[in-house]
């Protein structure tokens, strides 16, 4: 195809957006309006998610040392709980830290622990679990190693989180699948109806000798643009209403364990990338396999 020839089909493309534009408007409407469900479906799951990582940083195994164990053994320790690939931030108190940080909690009542030769605490270390689905797996490794005396850490809580992570992922995918599938169908045949008024002008172009490629191309256009004005509007509708909701959950947010979880919300900048590249790929690939599928049916003549 010339040079000439690919610019009269794109400016086809680009004229039949306008003197079709009822349609235009009306597949435009639809294309973004699901892209718009699609990406608050995605934006809540991996929001959903970061408020699980949260929680997941909130659950602490509290290893307690035996009180024969030297000063010298308790540290060897921390470099055998590191070796267990599982395990982060591994943080040592030992018995004397320990001993000042009750007297601090008890206050007035601080006296009753003045003799420092009768400590009753043990050292510990605070560690904490990667993968909460292996957490079980782990303390089992914690309580080989010698001189632990007891390992603590709440499995109900545990268990709890990894079960509403793994509900919010199975979920959340299948949400998600069937929006897009839905999507599909919706996009589809609003744009097989757009192409339909138009099927004398296919058969004409057909008659009189115009290829299917040459007939095709100006629909594929439009298809693009179509798509890629979509994803423009979705994007934006977003980027303004996520903001707006997240402001508003953050400044009506006075319960502090609520706020803290509110925090752990994304900020748009870390998702937009991600987000605009994939409405832009789903509003491309959908209304250019739109357009083909569509005209496909009045290029039979």
């Amino acid at each position: 195809m010339s040079g000439g020839g690919l610019k009269y089909l794109l400016k086809e493309g680009v004229k039949n957006l306008w003197t079709n534009r009822l349609m235009t408007f009306a597949s435009v409407g639809v294309l973004t309006a699901c892209l718009l469900i699609v990406g608050f479906a995605m934006l809540f799951s991996q929001n959903v998610n970061s408020m699980v990582g949260y929680l997941e940083d909130q659950n602490e195994i509290v290893v307690y040392l035996e009180k024969e164990n030297t000063e010298e053994r308790n540290i060897e320790i921390e470099s055998e709980l590191k070796q267990i690939s599982d395990l982060k931030e591994v943080t040592y108190f030992d018995r004397a830290e320990v001993f000042q940080l009750q007297k601090e909690k008890l206050g007035s009542a601080s006296a009753l622990l003045d003799d420092d030769d009768d400590n009753p605490y043990y050292a510990y270390y605070t560690v904490k679990e990667k993968d909460l689905e292996k957490i079980t797996a782990t303390v089992a490794a914690i309580k080989k190693i010698e001189g632990v005396k007891q390992v603590s850490f709440y499995k109900d809580f545990a268990d709890a989180i990894v079960k509403v992570k793994n509900m919010v992922n199975l979920f959340g995918g299948a949400i998600i699948i069937a929006l897009v599938l839905v999507s599909l169908v919706i996009i589809a045949n609003t744009i097989r109806a757009a192409v339909f008024t138009r099927r004398k002008e296919i058969n004409i172009m057909k008659y009189v000798g115009a290829t299917d490629n040459f007939i095709r191309f100006p629909f594929m256009v439009e298809g693009l643009l179509l798509g890629l004005i979509s994803a423009v509007l979705a994007f934006l509708m977003i980027w303004g209403g996520y903001s707006m909701l997240a402001n508003a959950i953050l400044e009506n947010s006075t319960v502090t364990f609520l706020a803290s979880m509110m925090q752990r919300m994304l900020p748009f900048k870390e998702v937009a990338v991600g987000l605009g590249l994939c409405f832009a790929g789903a509003g491309i690939v959908t209304g250019m396999l739109g357009s083909i599928i569509s005209v496909r049916t009045h290029l039979k003549v």
